[in-house]
Formats: structure tokens, sequence, C-alpha cells
């Protein structure tokens, strides 16, 4: 498994934790975040173990999982950073190829604080993100 981080990452700007094992989703996010790299930076895993490993040293200020992921799965990966108390407040943004209301319903139940089905729309994805980490800052 290979992780990556933004090329330039300081405390100025908001650190986003991706998990994400699709290699052409995994290079959508790299151009996505590259092209807001003025207050957003990554921190990119393919795995939700290699999301707890880099989470055990490190401090993130959200979360986007998708939710088929080699070994634990997204959904267990929601379930398992909501109970513990260093990560219980971190935003999700659960990202899934499933569609239909029942997925959102169970991310949103089981911890996500929000839910998008790919493709989704660029503009309304990062609006969102960019809105869970006003919250989450307000706090």
């Amino acid at each position: 498994m290979t992780s990556e981080s933004s090329p330039k990452h300081d405390a100025a700007r908001h650190l986003v934790l991706i998990v994400e094992d699709d290699k052409l989703m995994r290079i959508f996010y790299q151009r996505l975040f590259r092209d807001c790299e003025h207050d957003l930076a990554y921190h990119l895993e393919e795995s939700a173990e290699g999301a707890l490993d880099y989470l055990r040293d490190n401090r993130v200020d959200a979360i986007i999982s998708d939710w088929d992921l080699p070994g634990i799965s997204g959904i267990n990966l929601v379930k398992a950073l909501r109970s513990h108390p260093a990560t219980s407040a971190v935003p999700i943004l659960m990202v899934s190829g499933r569609t239909g209301p029942d997925y959102r319903d169970i991310a949103l139940r089981h911890g996500a604080n929000d839910y998008f089905a790919k493709p989704f729309d660029i503009v309304e994805f990062m609006g969102r993100l960019r809105a869970l980490l006003t919250r989450k800052d307000a706090k």
C-alpha cells in the first residue's frame, strides 16, 4: 500500500485525509486538491488500515472515504473513527459508487457527516467539504 501527501503542507491549510483505493480516483483527488492548494492540503491512503495507522500520529481536519475499500470497508472505518475520542468529531465525507437513499442513510446513521454518490458535481462536493471545515473551525 502506498500513501502520499500534498507537496506543500503547512499549518495554515486544512489537512484532509483521503481514503481511496481506486487509482483513477486518487489521481482525480490529487488534481482537485492541487487546484485548491491555497487553503487545502491532503494526505492520501489506499486502505482503511493505512488511514488508521496515519491517524495514530497525525491530526486531520476532515476525512474523505470511499465506501468500498479492501479489508476494512469505508463504513466500518467511519464506525471506528466515531468510537475513538481523537477522531470522534472529525468531519467525514463518504463517497461511493453505491447509489440510492439507503446507502446515504446508512452512512449518515453510522456517523458520516455527508454522502456523495459517484460521479458527483465537483463544485457541490468542494462547497460541502468547505462547509464541514468551517463548522469544525467554529467549534
